[in-house]
């Protein structure tokens, strides 16, 4: 944020999934992930700010781990949202990828920041129990839209249907709700 405040040069960036590539939302610039990149140009306008969204479809941390230096660091973003709860299961195993894929993001060169954001699938099946035990390890920001959305849902403040026409990825309205909790956290 130094960065951008004085007018530099910063790169944005997220890994993750089909939701993090922007599935299902109608256009690019309504993913959650593009609304990420807009908090940055609307809050620096007198940066550059670039954007890289390595978001690919049907991939886990496992397979993060081994495309996270060429689809993402490579281009020596400042700071990252990593997302791949709902890829990943909930087992050691992706606990250790995940942890393995997010040391390859904080001891890369450029030392982006790096915030944690995890997605549900409309039964609550999310890897976020694991992943926030790596999140506390490290001590990085955790950002939960499973929490709050399954909670909304529970008061009855909308339905899963009014932010998903599937069981996992979220339309436009969803996208927004992810990006909404973005922004609150960055101001």
């Amino acid at each position: 944020m130094r960065k951008a405040r004085s007018g530099g040069e910063i790169t944005v960036g997220v890994i993750g999934g089909s939701i993090t590539q922007g599935s299902l939302a109608s256009s690019p610039q309504n993913s959650y992930a593009y609304r990420f990149y807009q908090w940055w140009t609307a809050a620096f306008p007198d940066a550059k700010v670039n954007f890289v969204n390595a978001g690919i479809g049907a991939t886990t941390s496992y397979l993060g781990v081994h495309r996270v230096d060429k689809d993402l660091l490579s281009k020596k973003p400042d700071v990252v949202v990593v997302e791949f709860s709902v890829n990943d299961s909930d087992t050691p195993f992706f606990k250790h990828t995940y942890e393995d894929m997010l040391m390859k993001i904080l001891s890369s060169d450029n030392n982006p920041a790096v915030i944690l954001l995890f997605m549900t699938m409309e039964t609550g099946v999310s890897a976020q129990p694991s992943h926030l035990h790596v999140g506390f390890w490290y001590d990085l920001p955790r950002i939960s839209y499973r929490e709050m959305i399954l909670k909304e849902i529970k008061k009855g403040t909308f339905t899963w249907k009014d932010i998903s026409p599937d069981d996992i990825h979220p339309n436009d309205k969803g996208h927004a709700i992810v990006g909404e909790i973005l922004w609150g956290y960055l101001n």
